[in-house]
């Protein structure tokens, strides 16, 4: 998911150069949160019919994935109790983003899919941009261990970000993918 937060009269990008030591694409640079469907009570014991359907949302990963690599939340798989209703949809930081969605702070749109040819996986694309200044103003926001240093790389903004050859020259093919996706959009046009 692309997503961009309004600072001033720009949005900045939430982008990671991936560490070195992950098994898809070390060292490249990468569009976050990114990630895939995983079940949120996966143990040894196995999942139930119930559990597998209750996790199966295109919604509900990307945004276990945004407070994962967003906000630097411990990975959710296997470790926490609780539907999925529980976990995601009573998290404050999720409702937050949900009333912004509501009150026209924010959009969230699903871009469409793409295929990595390199790894062959199919990856649905979205684009989260919030309107809001104080929601960059006042959150924290922390890597994972999936980036270099836990950091994300400053100052890259929707206004300068195709101008960042360094970025462009090592950028994960998906991200690159969902970011024209996310030029064809009317939502682009209009903040641009």
């Amino acid at each position: 998911m692309l997503v961009l937060l309004k600072n001033g009269d720009d949005y900045n990008i939430k982008i990671i150069q991936r560490s070195s030591s992950v098994a898809i694409a070390p060292g490249c640079f990468q569009i976050v949160p990114s990630g895939g469907f995983e079940v949120f009570n996966d143990s040894t014991a196995g999942c139930s019919s119930y559990e597998i359907k209750d996790n199966y949302s295109p919604g509900m990963a990307v945004f276990r994935e945004y407070l994962e690599e967003i906000f630097g939340q411990e990975e959710f798989e296997g470790k926490v109790s609780g539907s999925v209703s529980e976990i995601l949809l009573k998290n404050t930081k999720i409702k937050e983003i949900e009333d912004m969605l509501h009150k026209g702070d924010a959009d969230f749109l699903f871009l469409g899919s793409v295929m990595d040819l390199s790894f062959l996986r199919q990856e649905l694309s979205f684009v989260l941009v919030i309107h809001d200044e104080n929601y960059d103003r006042n959150n924290q926001f922390l890597g994972n261990d999936e980036s270099s240093n836990k950091q994300f790389v400053p100052n890259i903004r929707l206004s300068n970000f195709e101008n960042e050859e360094e970025i462009w020259g090592k950028l994960h093919g998906p991200s690159a993918a969902m970011w024209e996706l996310f030029k064809e959009t009317d939502l682009y046009r209009e903040l641009i």
